[in-house]
């Protein structure tokens, strides 16, 4: 890509990410019906991960190959419940970025990892019973090689998320009548 190609697609970030004009703002009312439908969504996402991860942990019979990555799999869901799409709901609701350049970073390493850790959970889970059905008489895997899987998944997934520790950013802009906005993004070299 040559230098002024890179330059262009940086003006034209700036122009998606700061138009000229302020931002849409939505009415009250707006707000508060997004609010609720999100707060239903969100408890719906925690509460059932938080079941699957229970009823797995608690009873010792569940305690399956399967069963370990799909606790991994609601562990990543409840991660990126609490820890990302909250954040991300408030900045969509009020075009604004409140978290700080801190949690900016922290916000898009935690968005890129849980959804890399989703994925490789799902390669696991896809590939055990792969060979369930391929190999049905040889050993399956064993609750030790899972666990191992498990911190295989995680080590790749932060490990692929990393570079959104480095170029993650905040900037902010003044419009016209002291109204300002900020907003989160990767910002690549």
């Amino acid at each position: 890509m040559t230098r002024e190609a890179r330059l262009a697609a940086r003006d034209l970030l700036a122009l998606c990410l700061f138009p000229a004009q302020p931002p849409f703002r939505l009415e009250w009312w707006q707000k508060a019906a997004w609010a609720a439908a999100f707060a239903l969504m969100l408890a719906v996402a925690v509460g059932g991960n938080a079941i699957v991860a229970w009823i797995v942990l608690a009873h010792q019979r569940m305690r399956t190959v399967t069963n370990y990555f799909l606790v991994n799999l609601s562990v990543a869901d409840l991660l990126m419940s609490l820890l990302n799409c909250t954040f991300n709901f408030i900045f969509m609701i009020n075009s604004d970025w409140p978290f700080g350049a801190g949690y900016c970073t922290v916000n898009n390493f935690i968005s890129h990892a849980t959804v890399a850790a989703s994925s490789f959970t799902l390669v696991a889970i896809s590939t055990d019973r792969y060979m369930a059905i391929v190999r049905p008489l040889q050993h399956s895997l064993s609750r030790k090689k899972a666990r191992i899987a498990v911190v295989v998944v995680w080590v790749s997934s932060t490990s692929l998320a990393v570079p959104s520790l480095l170029y993650s950013t905040t900037k902010t802009r003044r419009y016209a009548g002291e109204q300002t906005r900020t907003v989160c993004y990767m910002e690549w070299p």
